[in-house]
């Protein structure tokens, strides 16, 4: 996990980028310059020691320079199938690939990255995002020259300040934009599973193929496989356990593996059971598992404290309401707290096991619209007072998405529905069901959009590297194979198939446990005189990139919590004031 960053133009002076990455790699910076081409690099030493990983990599009479961020997990694939010596440093082995396959590469690698390759023979850089969005890159072309880094922050200074205003629309929508938009006019980001082509006197995006590793033999074997990959490295892998299922399995099968397991939950410092309830769960399975087991107690102060700069450390809109408890249990595992480098999430399970109750909302809707017709879609528009083509997989997942009272922007629908073909065209199976169709839209949509980019910004501000297995590709394309739409709801009860892998195994506690986990914040309970005065001084003084006095007046006139939606307003005033739009 790094920061990478550059210049390819006539002007390949860089500035202050490397500096305002240094959270994503303070163990150095080095840049490499060329005719025409400056790539930079921060350094955040996890598989390896920093004297043997420092980037860029060049070689001697080679025309490529690679910059590269994220960790690859099939390096022993790539020692089998393509003779590359092994290294504990992954880097060492994609460049050797690099050497050998070209631009081709990509097709042959497995695992979280954000990627820039610089030719110095054809003056090509390409920028490359992996499947499943886990590591965020963006880029911008000014005059000829194109700038590229890990964070906004380090592109600002060279753009405009203009809002974008479809990434805008896109935003107060749906509370985030995921895709290649931005809300800056100018700054684009790399879309999961895409590669950004530039030369000269072209850019243009296209997605890659998926890798080559297919995951063979039983399924808590491939499961174990597919964890025990992700702990490689010199450094302590940590796990951030929440006692749902995926996370607890995480725990169960490190243990299993033979580590030393160390686990984190959140606990809120209020008396309701409701908010907590994760916490008992956590606790309860970590006393069983033998885990070194450790609680951060969230307060109020504590959450309104981190409720500004956190919202400004995503970077882009959004709407997570727990985004200032991220940032609390980001700062006492990192750099300023227990100094772990590496943590382990259960992101992505639910969108691999069916993990929300919406799949089935989807299911039924798909199965009326097939059976009615016009028909269904016309009655629910009458209800809902917008149309909803309900054999459309992103009109349905806009129609469980967009907030009440959006007003309506037609550009965004076609956009999010070209975004997810995009994606669905190199990374989905053929499978028609409704459940997979609305898991797929939110591996392209939600998932790569807005989990990935929150958890990267706001562990990477404490140097920490965020691993979410069961958000890798070659794991996602073994059960899409094996599951079907019977193998993710019975009753009133999700992630059937998993819950059977793991029964016997976990505690009946967490496989039998029907209630979905996840680390609620209490706002709607803490939510006072105080809190209100705070949510209306951060949208009292944000540029006027919209219409601020419909939002405050949406705050002044109740005291009662607005709900979510209201924060991907903080969040847009937030940004708005870090970058001074306008």
């Amino acid at each position: 996990m790094c920061g990478i960053y550059g210049v390819v133009g006539p002007d390949v002076h860089t500035g202050r980028m490397g500096a305002l990455l240094a959270h994503r790699g303070p163990d150095g910076e080095n840049e490499t310059a060329v005719s025409g081409a400056t790539l930079g690099h921060r350094l955040l030493s996890i598989r390896d020691t920093p004297q043997v990983s420092g980037q860029p990599v060049t070689r001697a009479g080679s025309p490529w320079m690679l910059s590269f961020n994220g960790q690859l997990y099939n390096t022993a694939t790539l020692a089998l199938h393509e003779s590359i010596p092994y290294a504990d440093l992954d880097t060492t082995m994609l460049f050797e690939l690099i050497i050998r396959r070209g631009w081709e590469f990509v097709s042959h690698i497995e695992g979280m990255f954000a990627i820039a390759l610089y030719n110095t023979e054809s003056h090509e850089l390409r920028l490359y995002r992996d499947a499943s969005g886990q590591k965020p890159l963006y880029y911008m072309r000014v005059d000829g020259t194109v700038r590229f880094a890990s964070e906004i922050k380090a592109l600002i200074d060279a753009s405009d300040k203009r809002v974008d205003t479809l990434g805008l629309a896109v935003a107060e929508t749906i509370g985030f934009i995921p895709g290649g938009r931005t809300l800056i006019s100018g700054i684009m980001k790399v879309p999961p599973g895409a590669c950004v082509h530039i030369t000269q006197n072209e850019m243009h995006t296209e997605s890659f193929a998926a890798g080559e590793t297919e995951y063979e033999g039983e399924p808590r074997e491939v499961m174990r496989t597919c964890i025990r990959e992700h702990l490689l490295g010199r450094e302590q892998v940590v796990i951030n356990l929440s006692g749902g299922m995926d996370s607890s399995l995480l725990a169960y099968e490190m243990k299993e593996l033979g580590f030393k397991v160390i686990t984190y939950t959140t606990r809120f410092d209020i008396d309701s059971p409701r908010f907590n309830d994760d916490a008992d769960l956590a606790q309860k399975l970590a006393r069983d598992l033998g885990t070194d087991h450790r609680e951060i107690l969230i307060t109020k102060r504590e959450y309104m404290n981190r409720l500004e700069c956190s919202l400004a450390a995503v970077e882009e809109p959004n709407y997570n309401v727990s985004i200032p408890t991220y940032l609390a249990l980001a700062e006492r595992e990192g750099a300023n707290g227990d100094g772990w480098r590496v943590v382990l999430s259960g992101d992505g399970g639910d969108e691999i096991f069916g993990g929300y109750d919406q799949y089935k909302s989807h299911q039924r809707h798909a199965e009326k619209a097939q059976r009615f017709g016009f028909l269904y879609n016309a009655a629910l528009a009458l209800r809902s007072g917008r149309y909803t083509d309900f054999s459309d997989p992103a009109a349905r997942w806009l129609y469980h998405k967009r907030f009440r009272g959006t007003p309506p922007d037609t550009r965004v629908l076609p956009y999010l529905r070209a975004e997810r073909e995009r994606w669905a065209a190199k990374n989905a199976s053929p499978r028609t069901d409704a459940v997979y169709q609305g898991m797929v839209s939110d591996r392209a949509l939600w998932l790569a959009g807005e989990n990935f980019i929150r958890s990267d910004k706001i562990f990477m501000t404490q140097s920490v590297e965020l691993r979410s297995p069961l958000a890798y590709p070659p794991l996602r394309r073994y059960f899409d194979a094996r599951l079907s739409a019977t193998d993710y709801f019975k009753g009133s009860f999700n992630k059937v198939a998993l819950r059977a892998l793991y029964r016997g195994a976990l505690p009946s506690y967490i496989t039998d446990r029907e209630a979905k986990t996840g680390w609620r914040s209490p706002v709607s309970l803490w939510y006072d005189a105080s809190m209100k005065r705070t949510f209306l001084d951060i949208l009292s003084d944000a540029p006027n990139i919209l219409d601020w006095n419909n939002v405050r007046s949406v705050v002044e006139k109740t005291d009662r919590w607005p709900s979510k939606e209201i924060h991907v307003y903080l969040s847009l005033a937030a940004l708005a004031k870090k970058f001074s739009l306008t």
